[in-house]
């Protein structure tokens, strides 16, 4: 199989959260389908915001060492998680990179995405909404306006 994508960046979505949970098996055997191409490298980014995990109020009121400390915890949690998301990849001897970042998710995946000249960011869509929608846009519809290459959206078959 010949696949134009040679460079392609994962976006892993927070696991922890109950909405996540179908797409990010579904991203994971898109990635795997993706990876069968000659030379594809495959880089896995989880993204996290310590105003989204602990809220705002607290983040600002916290003292430096302690704010400094829970970052360093979050970011041992998630590249915890990450290497157990992709544990599949690293047992079938599949080439792959793990990175964790802590900032705003879109801008994140989009400046990273520039920063590995990835040719196709592959990212999930779960299909929830809820009035907070109205306050927030979603990561994927920001991703995709500032994305430096294609994107991919993955969902999970929807449960009537």
């Amino acid at each position: 199989m010949n696949n134009i994508y040679k460079n392609i960046l994962v976006a892993v979505p927070p696991i922890t959260h109950e909405w996540y949970a179908q797409p990010a098996d579904a991203i994971r055997k898109t990635a795997a389908s993706l990876c069968r191409g000659k030379e594809v490298k495959l880089t896995f980014v989880g993204v996290f915001s310590m105003e989204q995990e602990i809220g705002t109020q607290e983040v600002s009121i916290l003292p430096p060492e302690e704010m400094m400390g829970k970052v360093g915890a979050m970011e041992k949690e998630h590249h915890d998680r990450i290497r157990e998301y992709v544990k599949w990849f690293a047992d079938s001897g599949v080439p792959h990179k793990v990175m964790v970042e802590s900032g705003d998710p879109a801008e994140t995946i989009a400046r990273i995405a520039n920063d590995i000249n990835a040719d196709l960011i592959v990212m999930g869509h779960h299909h929830k909404s809820s009035i907070f929608d109205i306050f927030s846009t979603d990561v994927a519809a920001r991703t995709i306006k500032s994305a430096p290459c294609d994107v991919t959206l993955v969902a999970a078959k929807r449960k009537l």
